[in-house]
């Protein structure tokens, strides 16, 4: 069991690219094979992941198995109801009092700093309530399916015995208190880039979120500046390049063109909407806006933190995997003769196509989440080391079977698209987003 007090050799915080969601769900499967998990395997240190036992409230991909779920909402909220019963509220989630990845799905930056289980645990009977009372249109029932994960993955990650000691203690404080040799952090993709690569949202006030991240990240950069010196050194990850994100597609008839450097004329996002609403150009000034974010954000937390923090160039790790735009391109995986690269999953006469995302085409499955880890041991310095591509495509349950099951019709689709931002205000849980029906 793992002490609060325990002193980890590393730990990690942040959103749900690094808790390790894959299809929109938090899953046993994922948990030993997240990105912070990769990257403590190869290079020896012991990492306490979440001891998740069952899915936290529904795993989507085993419901899509089921095939023919044209109401798939009303169906999440049968499975969720029936998940409750493994996180009864008077007993203890886990038999770790803390873990050492505590990156929670929807968090955002401002997050790290306030989140903590008493935020949410009080809000969580009247969430099942809710559910229980079946809200009456689906928007509403999507928000309370949302508001409750949310929360629930709050208490579970940050508290998962309910201790008063650590009820408000939020991810920085729990840094602070245990004091890693590593951080790593992986922050600000829920300030509007994953809104646009979802929704295809590339309204004038998304743009305007994400070109505020670097000053949303100051009272970060200011605590991270005053963590005790056995963290010898933070890792903090680059915001991914929008084009390769595998969601965001061109229309059909461009679909074998492979621009390389160029852009495709339009895109549209594959799940939430097959309109071709962006423009090439569109991404080309969103790509060089988040560039810009990024260098920016560098330049924050290298100002305030000095040379603790050094920082993974997820950006410029995107291109090399990109076989969407540059044709032939992806990751290697030599043993099964298969090179998976960021086009939506799905079945092919020779296995599947893509493979680097899961079926929400924007969060990876094992693979892809070896290649961000890859980037950050080199943020390390530690380019001698590579994570094991073969034992990461063996162990990605999706990719082991990607059957005509996951041929989903559009209706389906943009039922998803429901769940895309699982994110509610602390303290009050406001309705999550539903504008993606």
């Amino acid at each position: 069991m793992t002490d609060y007090t325990d002193q980890p050799d590393i730990m990690a915080i942040g959103d749900s690219m690094y808790q390790g969601i894959r299809s929109l769900s938090f899953i046993p499967a994922i948990v030993a094979n997240s990105g912070p998990a990769q990257v403590a395997r190869a290079i020896g240190m012991r990492m306490t992941v979440p001891d998740l036992q069952v899915p936290l409230l529904f795993d989507l991909e085993a419901e899509l198995r089921k095939g023919g779920l044209v109401n798939l909402v009303e169906h999440i909220r049968t499975v969720a109801l029936q998940n409750l019963v493994h996180w009864p509220l008077d007993r203890l989630w886990s038999q770790h009092q803390a873990f050492d990845n505590i990156s929670i799905g929807g968090a955002e930056i401002a997050d790290l700093l306030t989140a903590t289980s008493a935020a949410f645990s009080a809000k969580i009977p009247g969430l099942i309530a809710t559910l229980n009372a079946h809200p009456p249109s689906v928007a509403e029932l999507a928000a309370t399916i949302g508001n409750l994960w949310y929360g629930m993955n709050n208490c579970y990650m940050l508290n998962p015995q309910h201790r008063s000691q650590q009820d408000t203690k939020a991810p920085i404080d729990q840094v602070e208190d245990r004091q890693p040799q590593i951080l790593l952090i992986n922050i600000g993709s829920n300030e509007g880039l994953f809104k646009a690569g979802f929704t295809g949202d590339f309204s004038d006030a998304t743009m305007q979120s994400v070109a505020a991240i670097p000053g949303k990240l100051r009272p970060l950069a200011d605590r991270l500046a005053r963590l005790p010196a056995r963290t010898e050194k933070i890792v903090f990850n680059s915001l991914i390049k929008p084009r390769f994100i595998p969601n965001l597609m061109p229309g059909d008839e461009f679909f074998n063109q492979f621009p390389g450097d160029g852009y495709f004329q339009t895109y549209g996002p594959r799940i939430s909407s097959t309109q071709q609403t962006i423009s090439g150009d569109q991404l080309r000034a969103f790509d060089a806006l988040i560039a810009r974010v990024n260098g920016e954000a560098a330049d924050i937390l290298r100002s305030a933190v000095g040379d603790r923090i050094v920082f993974a160039d997820v950006y410029g790790a995107c291109p090399p995997l990109d076989g969407k735009h540059y044709q032939g391109r992806g990751l290697a995986i030599p043993r099964h003769n298969r090179t998976l690269n960021n086009l939506p999953l799905a079945p092919s006469p020779f296995g599947s196509i893509g493979g680097l995302a899961g079926l929400d085409n924007m969060h990876p499955t094992v693979p892809g989440y070896a290649a961000i880890a890859d980037t950050v041991l080199d943020a390390l310095g530690r380019r001698d080391i590579r994570t094991d591509k073969q034992a990461a495509f063996a162990a990605d349950t999706l990719l082991a079977d990607v059957s005509l099951a996951f041929v989903i019709s559009g209706a389906e689709l943009s039922l998803i698209g429901i769940f895309g931002a699982f994110r509610s205000s602390a303290p009050g849980l406001a309705p999550a987003p539903a504008a993606m029906v």
